[in-house]
């Protein structure tokens, strides 16, 4: 199941989609984002697909037809899973597509390790750790 929110930043229309685009569901997406689009005309879209986690190829015509509305659309926080769909699909060639930045979640890191992080030998030596090479 999908789901589809926006948001408005100055000139830009921010469209997030999450959940699954597939073919039970690409005419209703299509739909939405036609309505939203509808409704905040003369802005720039980006689709936000932070929490995409499936696409197929009806979910991609979708994203295709979006592509020839608007030539300077923008996807972003793209999964390595769902970029690479794209990738093989030949969209990265003729849309900008950006990767999410990996999340790493530090809240489990007892604090007594913290400091530890920061004053490993390899963040000096340009990666390597002297002191396992006899150097």
């Amino acid at each position: 199941m999908e789901q589809i929110t926006y948001h408005v930043d100055k000139d830009i229309l921010y469209i997030a989609i999450a959940g699954r685009v597939d073919a039970s569901n690409a005419p209703a997406v299509e739909q939405e984002i036609s309505c939203i689009k509808s409704e905040n005309t003369g802005r720039h879209t980006v689709i936000d697909a932070d929490n995409l986690e499936y696409i197929s190829s009806a979910g991609l015509r979708v994203i295709l037809k979006l592509r020839k509305e608007e030539p300077k659309l923008v996807i972003i926080n793209v999964s390595p899973e769902v970029y690479e769909i794209f990738d093989m699909t030949g969209f990265t060639d003729m849309i900008t597509i950006e990767k999410a930045y990996r999340r790493i979640s530090v809240s489990s890191v007892p604090r007594s390790c913290a400091h530890a992080v920061g004053n490993h030998p390899a963040l000096f030596t340009g990666g390597r750790n002297d002191r396992s090479t006899g150097a």
